[in-house]
């Protein structure tokens, strides 16, 4: 494995030169959710498999790119490229763990000469694929499991190494894997997501006991980078040195110069009586910005708690948790926080402006059996929703808000 730098070295000397910058809220508005199409559960070409064989990798998982869907099933192999319609456009799947497809053609061009063009059936022994990404030239890159003899421990952390990046090109069909070192490289640890930058970059994000090590690929598939962020040394802000840092989650900025890290701050509640430590307290949440190339923390955004009411009989709470990190587009931070009513509720943060901006998404999560959601580059937000008796393909469009959310 290649040797990673480690971003908490420089957070530690950082102590002393933060500033916090304190985000100004507006008036929870509402954002319109749009069913594009639905599937059924099922085997078939342009069905989805979740629930209905006892397998280990019950996942699926969607992107979306200028109005192509990408959809994995892990569980029989497969991924499905379908229009904003729902029109089966292209089928990659494994034929061991798939019925022969029907709707398509299937693909006899064993040298990729062709890569996927046309509504094409293209067999490829995927063993559970899951999260995808897409860039500009066309290129999907799709975590995969290996062979379970394959698998292996790393000597010097412990960590088992499990997944590779298959890459697909539509223009160019099955191009190789990519792992740690670039294509053909050791497998990764347990990869928390992946993404494509704005200029075609791979971001493959994996975590580690420490915490996280984030790989950057070039559109070759060879390394360009990787980072380390642990859990140790973590900043503090200047004047709350008895806070309590933990570390959150990592989203890459897009255009590939640096990394989001959000830290959640806690303080401790003391008994006076036996002055011991009873519980914690939620603060706040600061996400650092971090530069790839340096390694140094250079802007920070602190953000306040997402707070919740509830009631019973005696009187109205009010309760402060973190909001969760959902994604990065066009200079906005996406945060979301469900209520204890059950709302789900959108916040855009503008990272030059330090404006919170709050949205309902409405979402009847008692009726999911599964969710998964996408935020793509442009900021349009996708999600399958996987009710008991089909599946919804949905998006709302926060890119249209962009626009018009105050500088």
């Amino acid at each position: 494995m290649k040797t990673v730098r480690t971003i908490s070295s420089y957070i530690l000397f950082m102590l002393i030169a933060i500033t916090i910058l304190v985000s100004c809220r507006d008036s929870i508005g509402s954002i319109e959710e749009t069913e594009l199409f639905k599937l059924d559960y099922g085997f078939y070409d342009n069905q989805i498999p979740l629930f209905m064989v006892d397998a280990s990798n019950m996942e699926v998982h969607i992107a979306m790119r200028d109005g192509i869907f990408y959809i994995t099933a892990a569980n029989t192999g497969k991924l499905m490229i379908l229009s904003s319609y729902g029109e089966l456009l292209q089928l990659v799947y494994n034929e061991e763990k798939n019925p022969k497809p029907t709707l398509l053609t299937i693909s006899e061009n064993t040298d990729n000469s062709k890569g996927l063009q046309g509504r094409i059936a293209y067999s490829y022994p995927f063993i559970a694929p899951k999260k995808i990404a897409i860039d500009s030239k066309q290129n999907i890159y799709i975590e995969d499991s290996i062979p379970l003899d394959r698998i292996r421990t790393d000597p010097e952390t412990g960590i088992v190494l499990q997944s590779v990046i298959q890459k697909i090109s539509l223009n160019k069909g099955y191009v190789d894997y990519i792992g740690q070192e670039g294509i053909g490289g050791t497998p990764f640890s347990y990869i928390e997501n992946l993404y494509c930058t704005n200029n075609n970059e791979l971001v493959v994000i994996t975590q580690s006991e420490k915490g996280y090590i984030i790989f950057y690929f070039d559109s070759s598939g060879k390394l360009i980078t990787s980072l380390e962020v642990t859990k140790t040394n973590l900043p503090l802000p200047v004047g709350n040195e008895r806070l309590i840092p933990v570390l959150d989650t990592v989203y890459p900025e897009l255009d590939g110069t640096g990394l989001f890290i959000k830290i959640d701050y806690f303080e401790n509640i003391i008994n006076k009586e036996t002055q011991t430590i009873i519980s914690m307290n939620f603060i706040y949440s600061i996400i650092w910005k971090v530069d790839r190339n340096s390694g140094k923390m250079i802007e920070n955004y602190k953000i306040e708690p997402f707070t919740s009411q509830s009631e019973n009989s005696k009187a109205t709470q009010t309760h402060k948790r973190s909001w969760s990190l959902a994604g990065y587009a066009r200079k906005h931070l996406f945060l979301y926080g469900i209520s204890d009513k059950g709302e789900t509720i959108y916040a855009l943060y503008n990272c030059d402006s330090k404006h919170l901006s709050m949205y309902t998404v409405k979402l009847d999560n008692s009726k999911l059996q599964f969710a998964d959601f996408n935020i793509s580059n442009d900021g349009i937000m996708s999600a399958l929703l996987c009710g008991e008796k089909d599946i919804s393909v949905v998006w709302w469009r926060f890119d249209k808000l962009l626009e018009g959310i105050p500088k």
